[in-house]
């Protein structure tokens, strides 16, 4: 609710429908399953050569972490991490469990039961079978839940990827599915 930085006006560029905008923050805090507060709210002003608003950005959230391999040693912010996973299937699951409140229950149950990574099983996109993704990436978000994010299967696409036509379709929705899920730190 506070504001923490703000940064100078900044030439934005402009390609493929997005725009991109550069700022430093080395200070910021890196979000981790320790540490599920360190979330942050974008909010981003256009504004006219005067200084004057023209738009504003509803507020987007987003954290910071950093996660790599190193040999078979997977690092969380420069620490070792054991992934203890379970498969869960809030996404694909009725309205009670694929809501924040349900979503939020099984991140806190998983956890007491000692796992700290998710694989989601939403491994049918087509249509009535998964629509309840932002609530689960909320609560994994904000309960320190780590996640494995499940793209598009071919079998949805009648295994004809190698036909311009299914390859397009499904480049677009992994696109706008990655668009989506790509400020969860939790992911």
């Amino acid at each position: 609710g506070r504001t923490v930085r703000e940064f100078a006006p900044a030439p934005a560029v402009a390609r493929d429908g997005r725009v991109a905008l550069a700022a430093a923050w080395p200070d910021a805090e890196l979000w981790d399953a320790d540490t599920p507060d360190h979330l942050y709210e974008a909010v981003v002003t256009l504004l006219d050569a005067q200084g004057g608003a023209l738009d504003e950005s509803l507020p987007e959230r987003f954290g910071f972490r950093e996660f790599w391999i190193d040999g078979r040693d997977f690092l969380l912010n420069g620490r070792r991490l054991h992934l203890r996973a379970l498969n869960i299937r809030n996404a694909a699951d009725q309205a009670d469990k694929a809501s924040y409140e349900g979503s939020r229950n099984t991140c806190r149950k998983t956890q007491e039961y000692g796992f700290n990574f998710f694989i989601m099983s939403n491994y049918s996109f087509e249509p009535g079978e998964v629509g309840y993704l932002d609530a689960l990436f909320d609560a994994a978000d904000e309960t320190g839940m780590l996640a494995s994010f499940t793209l598009p299967h071919a079998k949805d696409f009648g295994w004809k990827l190698d036909t311009p036509v299914q390859r397009e379709r499904y480049r677009a929705l992994c696109e706008w599915l990655v668009r989506r899920a790509q400020n969860h730190p939790s992911i």
